[in-house]
């Protein structure tokens, strides 16, 4: 076998990466130190849902799924400016909880920092649904901080 040939085989071997986009990869960054969480999939190991996160400033949807214990983020190109393309992906997508608002709310809500009448006013606005699934997820980014935390003062030591 020659030289050029073996080395498209071993490329062809390794298993590609997924590339997410924009939002979703954004989600992705902040999650995915989760997969290597004991204290993850101790806790939510059990749980299997899909959320659908809809950034109202970008072009990408994230759409998250949660299985045994392994988290998982897709992206979704849709048209932005489109309020039925909106409308159609959240009537496509098997989804247990819904999120939809621009990226600044989404951050301040995944860091605790919307009151308790702000996510009233998003769940009678209908751009949260399926409010018992999004305070699961809404937690998984304090563990994911939390074990950020942790491999950081592993390697100090």
């Amino acid at each position: 076998m020659s030289e050029s040939n073996e080395s498209t085989t071993k490329k062809s071997k390794k298993k590609k990466k997924k590339r997410r986009r924009g939002f979703a990869g954004i989600i992705w960054n902040q999650l995915k130190i989760l997969n290597e969480s004991e204290y993850f999939k101790e806790n939510y190991g059990d749980q299997t849902f899909n959320v659908l996160l809809i950034s109202t400033d970008d072009r990408h949807a994230a759409f998250v799924k949660l299985k045994e214990g392994t988290i998982d983020v897709d992206d979704i190109k849709y048209d932005k400016k489109d309020p039925q393309a909106i409308q159609d992906l959240i009537q496509t997508k098997d989804h247990d909880g819904l999120l939809k608002t621009d990226l600044e709310t989404f951050f301040k809500l995944a860091q605790g920092k919307i009151s308790t009448f702000g996510l009233l006013k998003m769940v009678i606005t209908r751009n949260i649904r399926g409010v018992s699934t999004m305070l699961v997820f809404s937690k998984f980014f304090s563990v994911a901080a939390h074990e950020v935390k942790n491999q950081s003062q592993n390697k100090d030591k």
